[in-house]
């Protein structure tokens, strides 16, 4: 085959090979004409809209109400130990570091803010004497709220005694009766090293567990609600509570060794008539122990082995009848005692 014939045939595959090309973009080209349009800003977000909801006010508190009538608590003649021993010619009655009036089992005779000019100036003026209406104690924590209880904030056992508390508040007051359960006893160590400052025990208490407040430090006041209430104190139950200055208790049936251990800032104690037996080193250390009265109801076998272990024997006075084992015991002990 000459180069002239060669030649046409290399032109004729070419064009064909071109023709080929166009004709197969044309139809991919067409087949994207076919196609369907993706909807412009398919994957936009879009703002939405809801119906204005105007709140419930109703339940709302209004703090700027509250703070405008709040009544300051007037502790001017609360002495520097938070106790006073007499208040005008109202005999056995008592302050406690928070300015309430108690009576010596505990009760609220009279609460901080609402005493007024009732505090007295221990002068023994009539004026100051608390009437009959100003001693009844039911209007204090008589019908806390719900949030005051600290409801559903405690396991309770079977038995009705509380084995732990749930809740982060300070000013706890433990309720008769939760989830259907009569409350029996504070159990071991339930309120150990939290930062409880006041609590309120229930007369239907009958049982505190050992290290029930253990390392409370911050443990200011301790209401028994009943001082007839016969009650069990385990060992070490408020050991290490640096910041209690004074407590009322019930009648004590037991009380167990290092009950009040180390509770420095302690100054007062009174013990219910009727109480039976105080544990072994039960103030050990109390270094500012001034004052512990203990009625005729505690004969010598119910005097605990050291109860007054490292206090400070010069400024200690234990309140006794001059008849009683406590008297004897306070005479042998080289401790101040006295009727009163």
């Amino acid at each position: 085959m000459n180069k002239k014939t060669n030649l046409t045939i290399i032109i004729i595959v070419a064009v064909l090979v071109i023709v080929g090309a166009v004709g197969t973009i044309s139809f991919f080209d067409g087949l994207g004409d076919d196609a369907p349009e993706t909807p412009s800003g398919a994957y936009t977000l879009q703002p939405t809209t809801k119906s204005q909801v105007t709140p419930d006010t109703s339940s709302w508190i209004d703090l700027n109400e509250i703070a405008a009538t709040a009544t300051a608590t007037d502790t001017s003649n609360v002495s520097e130990s938070g106790v006073i021993t007499t208040v005008g010619s109202a005999q056995g009655y008592f302050f406690d570091s928070f300015g309430n009036l108690i009576d010596a089992q505990g009760n609220i005779i009279i609460p901080a803010g609402q005493m007024g000019n009732q505090g007295g100036n221990n002068q023994g003026s009539n004026s100051n004497t608390p009437t009959e209406t100003q001693m009844d104690n039911t209007q204090a924590f008589d019908t806390p709220s719900d949030d005051e209880n600290e409801l559903g904030e405690f396991e309770i056992d079977k038995n009705g005694i509380i084995t732990k508390y749930l809740g982060d508040k300070v000013n706890i007051i433990i309720p008769q009766e939760e989830q259907g359960k009569t409350i029996a006893g504070i159990g071991n160590g339930c309120f150990a090293g939290t930062k409880v400052q006041v609590v309120q025990i229930p007369e239907t208490v009958t049982y505190i567990g050992n290290s029930a407040f253990e390392n409370c430090t911050s443990l200011k006041t301790v209401y028994f609600v009943g001082s007839s209430t016969k009650t069990v104190i385990g060992n070490l139950a408020f050991k290490n509570c640096v910041s209690l200055k004074s407590i009322a208790l019930p009648v004590i049936t037991d009380m167990g060794e290092y009950a009040f251990g180390c509770c420095t800032s302690l100054e007062t104690v009174v013990f219910a008539d009727g109480t039976k037996n105080i544990g072994a080193y039960s103030f050990t250390d109390c270094v500012n122990l001034t004052t512990v009265k203990i009625p005729q109801s505690v004969e010598k076998e119910g005097l605990g082995l050291d109860m007054f272990n490292g206090t400070d024997k010069d400024i200690l006075t234990i309140v006794t009848p001059a008849d009683s084992a406590a008297w004897d015991y306070a005479v042998n002990a080289n401790i101040k005692h006295s009727t009163h």
